[in-house]
């Protein structure tokens, strides 16, 4: 083979080796840039939800920001965590995309990376850095709308000063957030039921609420315990032909629901706990229009409570039910847990003491914040 061929050959695989090489380097690089915006994302989003937890806590920006830098810095973002660019930004986040930072506070918007940010072949070729290795993560308070259904029945007489301290154990606890997108209201219920408080935003209104809820008392009946209570021989006015004159669950749950839906922020955690202390039954005084009641409606007395408690799911409405459980009555207790729904949970207790622990429980679970 003649010298000058060879000689082509040579110069046409070198370059090739080049060619090569470049998209080699392109290749390895752009990885590392996806990697480190991957890392820088993760870091952004930990630090926003670390930052409006903290912030959820304390209302203190400060104290929030330093949590969120501490969460930085031990992410690895293209490198040691100590070395990352961050930038911390509050404001109001309207749930639709769009973050004002002179709006009320509800949000924590925070932006991670490294810029420039070293690259690891590409200086071989005279491209020494990229600006591209960054993330930004958002943190909003989600508003919290909660009712409490309160059955008020005779049989509650004894035990119902322990389940208004509950209340007021829940609702402690929901001020203390010292959130201005927290909102309690309660419903009441006999055989039928009325809202006895609406909706309020607990910071602002606080005082009232408590007051209102420590006058909470059982039901009132004529020449025998006469308050302003609901009457303790109140029908149901949403099926007045079923008998669910007495106890009635489902009317309460289902005051609550059209309240809720009438009144809440769309965009809110809608949180329902039930507190009662048995299953849906007629009033005893007449048992005879009960029975002849429920017969010629074809239904029985819990399908009926159930079916109103149906109509939640799609609403995303969560349902807690709290049983006093005096004498451990497994029906009973499954007809209370059937009530559940959404993110909510059953619970059971025989002693009216224990009501304001399960109560605090629940209060602790109702997420503060969601990230977006």
């Amino acid at each position: 083979m003649p010298r000058s061929r060879r000689g082509s050959y040579a110069i046409a695989a070198a370059a090739l080796i080049v060619v090569l090489l470049g998209f080699g380097v392109l290749v390895i690089d752009t990885a590392y840039i996806r990697l480190v915006r991957m890392q820088a994302q993760n870091a952004a989003d930990a630090a926003a939800l670390a930052a409006l937890t903290q912030f959820d806590r304390t209302h203190d920006q400060a104290a929030a920001e330093a949590a969120a830098q501490e969460l930085i810095d031990r992410n690895y973002v293209g490198g040691p965590g100590t070395g990352a660019d961050r930038d911390i930004e509050w404001g109001s986040w309207d749930y639709e995309g769009n973050f004002d930072p002179n709006g009320q506070v509800n949000a924590v918007r925070i932006h991670v990376g490294r810029q420039p940010l070293p690259l690891l072949l590409m200086p071989l070729f005279g491209v020494d850095e990229s600006q591209a290795g960054s993330g930004s993560g958002l943190a909003a308070v989600r508003p919290v709308d909660v009712m409490i259904v309160q059955d008020i029945t005779g049989s509650f007489r004894d035990e119902i000063g322990d389940a208004v301290q509950a209340d007021l154990c829940l609702l402690d606890i929901l001020n203390q957030r010292g959130s201005p997108f927290v909102r309690v209201g309660m419903t009441t219920f006999t055989g039928g039921a009325e809202v006895y408080t609406p909706l309020t935003t607990v910071v602002d209104n606080y005082d009232g609420i408590r007051d209102a809820w420590s006058q909470v008392d059982w039901c009132s009946k004529p020449g025998i315990h006469e308050n302003d209570m609901l009457p303790c021989a109140t029908a149901s006015e949403a099926a007045p032909s079923t008998g669910t004159d007495g106890t009635s669950q489902g009317d309460g749950i289902l005051v609550a629901r059209e309240h809720m839906l009438a009144e809440s922020n769309p965009r809110a955690t809608k949180v329902m706990i039930v507190l009662s202390d048995g299953i849906p039954q007629c009033y005893p005084y007449n048992p005879t229009w009960c029975r002849e009641a429920r017969k010629d409606a074809g239904i029985e007395q819990a399908d009926l409570t159930w079916n109103d408690a149906d109509p939640l799911d799609p609403d995303n409405i969560h349902i807690y039910s709290v049983f006093l459980n005096r004498s451990g009555n497994a029906a009973q207790a499954a007809y209370m847990e059937s009530l559940v729904r959404g993110d909510g949970i059953a619970y059971d207790t025989p002693s009216s003491s224990e009501l304001a622990e399960l109560l605090e429980t629940i209060a602790r679970r109702i997420p503060p914040v969601l990230v977006l």
